[in-house]
């Protein structure tokens, strides 16, 4: 089929790559006010990158934030039901096959040097400053062994939320020894493809139940978390297996948005009804997932919740996609690792001026959004500084690359 290069500069106005029958698009950074991050720093991709899953990252991390802010129970229930389901899933979207080394080398990069930056710096500032304001009955000891063992739970005082890098880590090398694995034990089949997504199905089966089981007879029999978060990895593989399962949709998705952007009204409503549905499953289920805590009430229960969730997201933000939820996705993992102090800092503050407890503001849905919103802001300050001075701090290699607006 070919295709007609003058309209689709046109139509996207964007640079161009043209690889045998496959039109590779990369759009102009400035144009979508977005920024050619890990791109940028790996050269120029040979796939085509959606970039309104930046606006699904965005709106993933506010979801994190927020769950970390407000002690309204039913949102906290609701937003935990699917927001980390909701990464490792985007994480499967995005997942390209390397070599095992150069995969080892490239997630290193990208996930574990930002982890000990992060959790090295949260940490002295914890040690030094905080515990002296915040008295927590964790020992300094604890906490700082478990920067290298990077169990989940209650060992990370200064920084909750830093057990998904080294999870995430894991997961994705974990799941490319098993893509190859499969690869090769199929590849004599002639319906190979067909056997391969069998196995990954039955794969996720199995994996829930060993998480569930991990969750409900391992962890209390050891009476300790598993170091690396080994005991969410069975969670988190079965959802990137479902991301990387998904993969063959995002280019009708993407053609959907682009080409009918008069259906986005429709769209959005669908998310709406979507996440009121999940709600309203939440409730009637009682469903009770926190993964950084090892608990799921029901895996049966969590996985529809969270495929609802991402499909609800996915909705949402493919209508409400624009370049400053673009440009929060963009720095998600700045935002990440940096938002709990930084939470605490605002909250603090907050408490002070209103000359009230923190207690009485997080259970404000509006305060909630204002302290959200204050301390995304300081984060994504903070990520500009680094991006600029040392990005391989945040995965980052290179400073990206200066474009020319397009003009048509």
């Amino acid at each position: 089929m070919m295709i007609d290069e003058t309209f689709i500069k046109y139509v996207y106005g964007k640079e161009k790559y043209i690889s045998g029958n496959n039109l590779y698009i990369q759009h102009n950074a400035i144009d979508k006010g977005t920024t050619d991050r890990d791109k940028s720093s790996d050269g120029a991709s040979s796939f085509p990158y959606f970039y309104w899953l930046d606006s699904l990252k965005g709106f993933g991390i506010l979801l994190v934030v927020m769950g970390h802010t407000c002690t309204y129970d039913s949102i906290l229930h609701w937003i935990y039901s699917f927001h980390m389901a909701l990464f490792f899933i985007i994480s499967g979207l995005l997942f390209r096959p390397r070599p095992l080394i150069e995969a080892i080398k490239h997630k290193a990069k990208h996930l574990l040097v930002p982890y000990v930056f992060f959790a090295t710096l949260t940490f002295v500032y914890w040690a030094l400053i905080e515990r002296h304001l915040r008295p927590d009955n964790i020992p300094v000891s604890s906490a700082f062994m478990n920067l290298f063992l990077a169990r989940a739970g209650s060992d990370y005082p200064q920084n909750a939320v830093m057990w998904f890098l080294p999870c995430l880590f894991v997961t994705e090398i974990a799941f490319l020894i098993l893509l190859r694995t499969l690869q090769i034990v199929t590849s004599a089949s002639s319906n190979r493809v067909i056997l391969r997504h069998a196995l990954f199905i039955g794969l996720i089966v199995v994996c829930l139940a060993i998480g569930y089981c991990s969750e409900h007879w391992l962890i209390p029999m050891l009476k300790t978390r598993m170091p690396w978060a080994l005991d969410i990895v069975p969670f988190s593989l079965s959802f990137i297996i479902i991301g990387y399962l998904l993969q063959p949709l995002l280019s009708p998705v993407d053609n959907i948005i682009r080409h009918f952007s008069s259906i986005r009204l429709g769209v959005a409503v669908l998310g709406i009804i979507g996440s009121a549905l999940l709600w309203a499953f939440v409730q009637i289920t009682n469903l009770n997932v926190n993964l950084n805590l090892a608990v799921v009430s029901n895996i049966a229960w969590m996985l529809i919740a969270s495929l609802l969730g991402f499909v609800s997201s996915v909705c949402l933000c493919s209508a409400a996609d624009n370049s400053a939820l673009r440009y929060i996705g963009a720095a998600s993992l700045t935002i990440m690792c940096a938002h709990e102090p930084v939470k605490r800092v605002v909250i603090q503050c907050c408490t002070m001026i209103v000359r009230t407890n923190s207690s009485t503001l997080r259970s404000s849905l509006l305060i909630s959004c204002a302290i959200v919103a204050i301390a995304v802001c300081i984060c994504l300050v903070a990520h500009v500084m680094i991006k600029r001075f040392a990005p391989i701090l945040i995965g980052i290699s290179n400073p990206p690359q200066k474009h020319t607006k397009c003009t048509y």
